[in-house]
């Protein structure tokens, strides 16, 4: 949700190596809400399906991540464009999204293959 925007943006803005291998740029909050409307648009479309990962012991919103590339012809998606705060990195949080990300994919979306994509620097 667009309402999402400014949590997401102060993740980035407090955590700036986050963002280094992403392939847009991010230096203001009106950049996070281009993208959350890029992303929903795109969503209508079939294009993509964002998604906001929630910490829900803390109520608190530390991230984001995406499938795209989605084509059902081929039942192939990827799965990347994430970015967690630093303390859900390495954690459950992370864990668990990966595979619900790829429960989603296979099971609802019926694809054969999923490719996790992130810069070769990352």
């Amino acid at each position: 949700k667009i309402e999402d925007a400014e949590d997401l943006y102060n993740i980035v803005k407090q955590n700036p190596d986050i963002w280094t291998y992403m392939p847009v740029k991010m230096d203001s909050l009106l950049d996070m809400k281009n993208i959350i409307d890029e992303c929903l648009q795109k969503k209508k479309t079939g294009e993509i399906v964002p998604f906001i990962v929630e910490d829900i012991w803390n109520d608190k919103i530390v991230g984001s991540t995406r499938l795209y590339d989605i084509s059902l012809s081929s039942k192939t998606l990827e799965m990347g464009y994430t970015f967690f705060s630093p303390g859900a990195q390495r954690t459950s949080i992370n864990t668990e999204s990966k595979f619900l990300l790829l429960q989603y994919a296979f099971e609802t979306l019926g694809v054969k293959r999923v490719q996790i994509k992130t810069d070769l620097r990352n």
